[in-house]
C-alpha cells in the first residue's frame, strides 16, 4: 500500500445511515472505506512458530506485513508536506539459541526481489526497527531486552549478530527485525 493515508483512530460503532437509497450507498461506502483505513493502519502480524532445519529463522519468507505504514525515506528531502507517500513495513523474527560468549550469529534469510535466498542485502533495505529479548527461563526466569548496556545487537548483509558478556551464556533469545522493502 502506498500513497497518501489518513488515519482514523476508531471506527464508529453505531454508524447511521440515512433514509435515501442513494446517500446511503455513498455514506455506506465511504463508512466501508474508513474501517478498511482503520483496520489496515493497525500494528499486526502473526508472530510464527519455528520450522525446525530452516535456520533458526522463525518466518521463512519475505516477512509478514506489520500493518504499519513507514514514511518514504526517498521523499524526505521534499519539504512538500503533501508528496509524502507511504509503503508497508515487514517483520521477520530471528532465533538464537544457546548462546555463546562473545559473537552469535545466524542468518537472517532476506534477500533481495528476484534474488535467491543467501544473496546479500543492500542499503536498499530500510530497517524501521530492530530489538528482541533474551531469555533464561529455567533459572529464573529472567528476560532481559536487547541491544542494552551489554548485549549488543546489530544487523549486517547476510546475518543478526548478538554479542553477548558471559552472564548470558546459555541463554535464548529472538531479534525482531522490521524493515521496509526495496
Amino acid at each position: 500500500m502506498s500513497g497518501k493515508v489518513d488515519f482514523y483512530d476508531f471506527v464508529d460503532e453505531y454508524p447511521s445511515l440515512g433514509e435515501d437509497y442513494q446517500n446511503t450507498k455513498a455514506e455506506l461506502q465511504q463508512k466501508l472505506q474508513h474501517l478498511a483505513q482503520a483496520t489496515n493502519s493497525r500494528d499486526i502480524a502473526n508472530y510464527t512458530v519455528v520450522t525446525p532445519g530452516r535456520n533458526n529463522v522463525l518466518n521463512d519468507d519475505d516477512g509478514s506485513p506489520t500493518g504499519q505504514n513507514f514514511f518514504d525515506l526517498t521523499a524526505i528531502a521534499s519539504t512538500d508536506q503533501q508528496s509524502t507517500f507511504y509503503r508497508p513495513t515487514y517483520r521477520k523474527l530471528v532465533r538464537f539459541t544457546g548462546l555463546v560468549l562473545g559473537l552469535n550469529s545466524v542468518a537472517h534469510r532476506l534477500h533481495p526481489s528476484g534474488t535467491p535466498i543467501g544473496t546479500p542485502i543492500t542499503n536498499t533495505f530500510i530497517f524501521t526497527r530492530i530489538y528482541g529479548v533474551i531469555q533464561d527461563v529455567a533459572a529464573g526466569p529472567l528476560w532481559v531486552p536487547v541491544p542494552n548496556d551489554n548485549v549488543h545487537l546489530e544487523v549486517n548483509a547476510l546475518n543478526v549478530d548478538l554479542t553477548i558478556p558471559a552472564a548470558y551464556i546459555g541463554y535464548n533469545g529472538i531479534v525482531i527485525l522490521e524493515y521496509i522493502k526495496p
